[in-house]
């Protein structure tokens, strides 16, 4: 995903082999998510979102969603602004090579989330 996609009311899902993903995010990527599920299932490393891509100020927004991965809900690279609330992230963690703002975060046994640990 490169530019500035809204995925909105949909079900995304990457499904075996090594690298599972729901979403891969490139450079100068600005995905906004509402209202989705996206899941990355069935593979070695299962990732709802990998936002791999490099460069400054890329963004990531979810919002009343539903983040699948049982290696990492999301992965973040360097250089990105994410910001997710009102989200389920369902498996992983996250792991933050950027700044992730987590409001109303919570986990898939509905424990909520302290934004530093979402």
């Amino acid at each position: 995903v490169g530019g500035t996609p809204v995925i909105r009311d949909s079900s995304v899902s990457g499904i075996d082999g090594v690298w599972a993903h729901g979403i891969l995010a490139g450079t100068n990527g600005a995905p906004k998510i509402t209202n989705s599920t996206i899941s990355g299932t069935g593979g070695t490393y299962n990732y709802g979102i990998l936002a791999a891509g490099l460069g400054s100020n890329i963004s990531l927004e979810i919002l009343n969603s539903r983040i699948v991965g049982s290696y990492f809900t999301v992965w973040v690279g360097s250089g990105w602004v994410v910001r997710i609330a009102v989200t389920q992230l369902d498996g992983g963690q996250i792991f933050r090579g950027s700044t992730v703002t987590c409001v109303g975060a919570f986990d898939e046994n509905y424990t909520s989330l302290a934004p530093a640990s979402c």
